[in-house]
């Protein structure tokens, strides 16, 4: 008995008080938005992605998500975007997976600010190729939307999105087709041959959307779904080809990168909705 209870201290400290980590095997390309000098490069890959009209650097004390974010601000101007140059995709992709966290919701330009919180209609999220992923503003609740995963003329929904929250997205390639796991949890498959996405360019944003993304990374295989649970909690390590543990970002190719002190998702989606909220009992 004795032994168990200290085997579930020693779990329960591993677990409070581990380092948040990303899996990075086959880590191709990541803007984690950590400089704002350099919140375009990827200094992994030495790419350099390309902005449009409206799109701002957010610090780590007004993201609410404890790490530094962009806000692309459609409310302002509908074109405005991120988008990754078709460059740096022209290799042909056997297996991939794409993943990212986004939210919907706009301010002021002034990010010290929560005045005036709105959720867009109607705004692009993502554009690759044959895939688009579009946001909707939930007509009977504003402060809610749906997604349209659209990719070769198939369609799927998901629901019940909140504004002013974040919500990690994954598409992944399949041997047939594309499947969507939003915060970790597989929702759409989408079974069809898949198209090439060689030489086209990613782009986040476009079409009037307006809100925030973060840690956006493209994988040149398959994550596994433990792989994308620890990419959703941060708490994972991944292993070289040697089994040796990988502590920093700098050893063994990048095979591992500290997510530095986001702490847990609970609290990762605490605050920023309050704009949105603030904004809805003003009215």
């Amino acid at each position: 008995m004795r032994k168990l209870i200290i085997f579930v201290m020693m779990l329960v400290g591993a677990v409070g008080f581990s380092k948040d980590y990303y899996t990075a095997d086959k880590l191709t390309h990541m803007w984690d938005f950590n400089n704002e000098r350099n919140f375009l490069m990827d200094f992994k890959s030495n790419s350099i992605a390309h902005k449009r009209g409206t799109v701002r650097w957010v610090p780590r004390e007004y993201s609410y998500h404890n790490s530094p974010v962009i806000h692309i601000h459609g409310n302002v101007d509908p074109n405005s975007s991120f988008t990754i140059p078709a460059r740096y995709l022209e290799n042909e992709l056997e297996d991939w997976t794409l993943d990212f966290e986004f939210g919907a919701g706009s301010h002021d330009l002034d990010h010290t600010s929560r005045a005036n919180g709105e959720i867009m209609p109607f705004g692009q999220v993502l554009r690759w190729g044959d895939l688009r992923i579009v946001f909707y503003q939930d007509a009977g609740q504003k402060w809610k939307g749906i997604a349209r995963i659209i990719y070769q003329g198939q369609t799927r929904t998901i629901e019940d999105l909140r504004g002013f929250r974040y919500h990690y997205i994954t598409i992944r390639s399949e041997r047939d087709g594309i499947s969507v796991w939003v915060n970790a949890s597989c929702n759409e498959y989408i079974e069809i041959p898949r198209s090439s996405i060689s030489g086209y360019p990613i782009m986040f944003g476009g079409n009037g959307f307006a809100g925030r993304f973060d840690d956006i990374k493209l994988y040149s295989k398959r994550l596994r779904p433990w792989e994308i649970t620890a990419n959703y909690w941060g708490t994972e390590y991944s292993v070289d080809p040697k089994n040796k543990l990988s502590t920093t970002w700098g050893e063994v190719k990048h095979n591992v990168k500290p997510r530095s002190d986001r702490g847990s998702r609970e609290k990762n989606i605490r605050r920023w909705k309050e704009i949105g909220t603030t904004e809805k009992e003003r009215r």
